[in-house]
């Protein structure tokens, strides 16, 4: 599942894309997932914070890649 959270603009014309990702894997634990914010800035994924949950939604470890926070200019679309 994919799903859009949130479009931002800033002055300098970057636009900004939340993402909500969620994908099954047995990576981590049997019929685990991963939930993952992915932060885009003009299209191209810049980071990402990811949640690796059990089949019951507990959670077994978290990560963050890159850049995981919108600049403090960005204002929702």
């Amino acid at each position: 599942m994919e799903r859009l959270q949130q479009k931002y603009t800033c002055p300098n014309g970057d636009e900004w894309e939340v993402w909500f990702v969620v994908y099954d894997t047995d990576k981590y634990a049997p019929g685990g997932r991963d939930e993952v914010l992915q932060y885009k800035k003009n299209g191209s994924e810049v980071g990402h914070h990811t949640r690796h949950l059990d089949k019951d939604g507990g959670l077994l470890d978290e990560n963050y890649h890159g850049m995981t926070t919108l600049p403090e200019d960005a204002k929702p679309v």
